[in-house]
């Protein structure tokens, strides 16, 4: 789908929402314009605004339950995950009755990490991607950096120095202080 079609019924049902015209929330059509919107970044004023559109979808998402979510994003028909050891329709089903069926969701993001559904996990990737961009600017390292120094792994920066490639080690400490 258009990323600009969904983008505008993504805003379009925001501002139904802000301007008080929608007597009946309907999450459902939020959801599913966020997510469509969102699957793919595209670029904001600011790191910040594009988190905040993200933030938003994840807040709308806990307004509904397991079961009315399955309605606007069906999970997909993959069968074979306990063969590859991956999500499928089954994970998915076993992990949504755990959150109850008919209770609201409380946490979205783990909720969607357990999802199996292709246009979800290409949101949660790029929400993740904003998320990693944030932390690139303030802490000088991505969220995979942060893990790797956390689990001891050690990571490098790629350098060019007189037409030459090299790797070099990043010194990082984890929250321990220790070095990596």
């Amino acid at each position: 789908m258009n990323q600009t079609l969904s983008a505008r019924a993504f805003i379009k049902e925001l501002d139904k929402l802000q301007d008080g015209k929608s007597i009946n929330l309907n999450y459902g059509s939020l959801i599913l314009w966020g997510v469509k919107s969102l699957k793919e970044r595209f670029k904001l004023d600011s790191f910040e605004d594009e988190l905040y559109l993200y933030e938003t979808v994840i807040q709308l998402i806990q307004q509904v339950t397991p079961r009315q979510f399955m309605n606007i994003f069906p999970i997909d028909k993959d069968y074979d995950g306990n063969k590859y050891d991956c999500k499928d329709y089954f994970y998915t089903i076993k992990k949504s009755k755990q959150y109850g069926l008919d209770n609201r969701i409380t946490d979205a993001f783990e909720f969607l990490w357990d999802y199996w559904n292709r246009e979800t996990s290409q949101f949660v990737i790029s929400y993740m991607s904003v998320m990693s961009d944030i932390s690139k600017k303030e802490t000088g390292r991505s969220l995979l950096e942060e893990f790797a120094t956390e689990q001891g792994i050690k990571t490098y920066a790629k350098k060019e120095i007189n037409g030459e490639t090299f790797f070099i080690e990043n010194i990082a400490t984890n929250s321990k202080g220790e070095i990596i």
